[in-house]
């Protein structure tokens, strides 16, 4: 019977014209979230946990049971809540703290006051829904035939920035608290496998090194849907090179415009200066450096 059930028909709305932004970890989704966090009438949630779970389980779930959990958090559990200001983060110091993106009336007008269940609904008619998840992209391809009026965006960066940043955090190591980070994880010979490792890869994937592991994850997140009306990618340079040129042309993409608190967002936007170790890619193996190389210039 749970394929029955429904969703207000403004809540159900909202999710199926969500916004989903992803890529690899590193690569610039932070940033990339924020900033469509400050356009008008945007309601954005970082990294849901309960959805992450439920794309790590998005051919193993019956699709029914599926689509009603995945409709229910985002349109329910955050939505409605994010609207009554039940739901949004005010911890100033996040990057995804609601005071970085929406003027202080705004925040004020809801949480200065208790919402009905129906103004709530009227709220959300005229809300655009939004999320961030990086570490999904080689399942979004199978996602979109479920939501094709999702709108999803793919940043991509250059390799050597992204695994260079990948390996300054640990995540990859295979010693350290830090490699314990990503999660949902199965276990293959007492060796945590990410979710995202592809079926029939555990054993690949324990064998691999520190270096192969982060061009191995490179590989996967570049394994985007090809761009069309209803999918966008975005270069990190662009965003940090030009960013007021690339905010624009990515809110006429969305249909949305600036709000108050974007160009303040936008300031915030520059490369990182940081120097970088081009000698990165001579030490991934052969089995891996073609390809990393072939993506990485598309990306850059």
């Amino acid at each position: 019977m749970t394929h029955k059930l429904q969703l207000d028909p403004a809540i159900q709305q909202a999710v199926d014209t969500a916004v989903l932004v992803s890529g690899s970890a590193r690569s610039g989704t932070t940033v990339l979230g924020k900033l469509i966090h400050s356009f008008l009438d945007v309601e954005y949630v970082f990294e849901p946990p309960t959805v992450i779970a439920l794309f790590a389980l998005l051919d193993s779930l019956p699709e029914p049971i599926w689509r009603f959990m995945y409709e229910a958090y985002l349109g329910e559990e955050f939505l409605a809540n994010a609207l009554a200001g039940r739901s949004i983060n005010t911890n100033r110091g996040d990057d995804s703290s609601i005071w970085a993106v929406k003027s202080e009336q705004e925040i004020e007008r809801r949480l200065g006051r208790s919402w009905g269940k129906l103004e709530v609904m009227q709220e959300a008619a005229r809300s655009v829904l939004a999320y961030k998840i990086p570490n999904i992209v080689p399942m979004l391809e199978n996602f979109h035939l479920r939501y094709p009026d999702t709108r999803i965006v793919v940043i991509k960066r250059g390799a050597v920035e992204t695994m260079q940043s990948l390996m300054q955090k640990g995540w990859f190591q295979q010693i350290g608290e830090a490699r314990n980070l990503f999660w949902p994880f199965r276990e293959y010979e007492g060796v945590r496998v990410p979710y995202w490792v592809a079926a029939g890869d555990d054993e690949l994937w324990h064998s691999l090194g520190e270096i192969d592991r982060c061009a191995y994850y490179y590989l996967r997140m570049s394994d985007a849907p090809p761009e069309g009306d209803k999918v966008l990618h975005l270069r990190y340079a662009s965003l940090v090179i030009q960013p007021e040129k690339t905010a624009q042309k990515l809110a006429d993409w969305l249909g949305l415009s600036f709000g108050e608190k974007t160009p303040e967002v936008l300031r915030t936007m520059r490369p990182t200066g940081k120097p970088l170790d081009q000698g990165i890619i001579s030490r991934i193996s052969e089995q891996f450096r073609h390809r990393v190389v072939e993506l990485s210039a598309a990306a850059e």
